[in-house]
């Protein structure tokens, strides 16, 4: 289905087809919804004795997926025309769509990953939640700053206004998940990787606020 959205995006990238690109849009769809609620889960078995670390057919199903998507949304607004407001919408939320599977990817990865060490017995019983937790938390920080970085390299306000709404997730549960469940060592850590992200994240945007905003009127142009 993925390899078929893709190959549509670009018969309707080709032929400027709305139809073909509406016809893209949907499999895609289908795709992310597929992803979402059935591939997400590998057998406990496997998650238990046998499970590699993005190495296993989860990965492969999630980046076929997130490819396609990513392709799909760079040809939907890639147009030396004017772009339509069907375009830009298809585009963005391809763009969303594609960023959410990869969230989700990197966080069940994660997930998984400490419940096999517990399984073989690699991680003590005490620290398994914690572990879970706090990789929950690094992860979505990180992702998140990737994404700031990557909605000023590109000046794209929907890449930005993802990363924004991680980060309030992300905040949002270190303040109530992660005080509850993290103790010790773990909320230190946990505390101080947030802190230092949105310490980070504060600092390219003071640096590249004139970028973003663009020049004032009737003033010079941002170098």
């Amino acid at each position: 289905w993925a390899i078929e959205g893709a190959i549509l995006a670009y018969i309707a990238y080709r032929y400027d087809s709305a139809n073909t690109r509406l016809a893209a849009y949907a499999i895609l769809a289908l795709v992310l919804f597929r992803l979402i609620f059935l591939d997400v889960r590998l057998p406990s078995q496997y998650v238990r004795e046998e499970f590699a670390l993005l190495l296993n057919r989860r990965v492969f199903s999630y980046a076929v997926g997130i490819v396609a998507m990513g392709l799909a949304a760079y040809l939907f607004s890639r147009d030396e025309k004017p772009i339509s407001v069907d375009k830009s919408f298809l585009a963005v939320s391809l763009l969303i769509a594609a960023n959410l599977l990869a969230i989700i990817l990197l966080s069940v990865e994660a997930y998984d990953y400490f419940k096999h060490l517990r399984a073989q017995d690699a991680i003590a019983h005490d620290i398994y939640r914690y572990a879970q937790q706090l990789s929950l938390s690094i992860i979505w920080g990180i992702y998140a700053t990737a994404l700031i970085v990557a909605g000023i390299w590109k000046k794209s306000k929907p890449l930005r206004y993802m990363a924004l709404a991680l980060f309030t997730i992300t905040i949002f549960k270190v303040f109530l998940i992660d005080l509850s469940t993290v103790k010790g060592i773990y909320r230190i850590v946990s505390f101080a990787a947030l802190t230092a992200v949105v310490l980070a994240v504060s600092l390219l945007y003071q640096k590249y606020k004139d970028v973003l905003q663009g020049p004032e009127p009737g003033g010079d142009a941002p170098e």
